[in-house]
């Protein structure tokens, strides 16, 4: 699938789902992303950008929090879930995709966050 800017925000979208999830029911990654793929609207998706977020926002979703906790207004536990896998997705691709500017990562974070997840 080709990576366009459409399908890119499609995959994040996923993930962005799927940590809400994650938080909000304490399934396994591994059954969320198998429901997440599974499911219609994943069509649209970058599947490759889908697969290396996922892996790393999932591995590593705790390391990446601790990392922003000291730079953002408010404590951790104060997040809602959405807010939590914004910046945890945020995080990843600012410490793991060091190829894209990020000026651009920033800007993808605001239209992101707004998403209400059914």
């Amino acid at each position: 699938m080709a990576s366009s800017g459409s399908s890119r925000h499609r995959a994040r979208e996923c993930v962005l789902q799927g940590l809400y999830e994650h938080q909000l029911s304490g399934n396994a990654f591994d059954a969320i992303r198998a429901r997440l793929v599974a499911d219609p609207g994943f069509a649209n998706a970058d599947r490759a950008y889908f697969d290396e977020l996922w892996s790393g926002v999932s591995a590593e979703s705790e390391a990446l929090i601790g990392t922003v906790a000291a730079t953002i207004d408010r404590p951790v536990a104060q997040l809602s879930p959405v807010e939590r896998a914004v910046l945890v997705i945020g995080a990843w691709e600012l410490k793991h995709r060091t190829e894209k500017p990020r000026r651009n990562l920033l800007r993808a974070r605001p239209r992101a966050s707004p998403i209400i997840i059914a």
